[in-house]
């Protein structure tokens, strides 16, 4: 223990100095034979640079306010299956055009409900959704609803093989 008490100590003192030095850090280097302001890392960000970074962020907040207005979707459409105010047949086409898009939701899926048309799978996803939203909020509207999507669930399958 007593080494490493010693390294972290001696870490310790070395960034001290380094911060210590601060302008006359590029000096000693220079006369040392190392340069950080050649370094790429150390160049000032270049206007393109940062314009490129501010289109990247707003692409994200454009991904992030789609995902997020897609999961307010998904979860209406959740409790719409457990009051039944839609079949899980509807509420799979309905759900197809709020995942469509999203990047890695076909892999998740197949891995989740391996063998499944899409179709199927996503009345799975759905039902494993409302149950996750409501089951714990309301169980005795839940575990009828439960029943009658399972029900439709394998009409559903059944459908799908014919």
């Amino acid at each position: 223990m007593r080494p490493l008490a010693s390294l972290l100590v001696l870490s310790g003192v070395l960034a001290a100095v380094a911060v210590g030095l601060g302008g006359e850090w590029s000096r000693v280097n220079t006369r040392a034979g190392v340069s950080l302001a050649s370094s790429p890392a150390a160049a000032p960000a270049q206007p393109s640079d940062l314009t490129v970074l501010q289109q990247q962020d707003q692409l994200l907040e454009q991904e992030k306010e789609r995902l997020r207005r897609s999961c307010a979707a998904l979860d209406h459409l959740s409790v719409r299956l457990v009051v039944g105010d839609i079949t899980l047949a509807e509420a799979a086409a309905l759900a197809e055009a709020f995942v469509r898009h999203r990047p890695g939701f076909d892999t998740v899926m197949s891995w989740q409900y391996p063998g499944a048309v899409r179709r199927v799978a996503l009345a799975q996803f759905l039902i494993q959704r409302a149950e996750a939203r409501c089951a714990d909020q309301d169980p005795s509207l839940w575990y009828p609803a439960r029943l009658r999507l399972e029900q439709e669930l394998a009409t559903l399958q059944q459908q799908e093989l014919q």
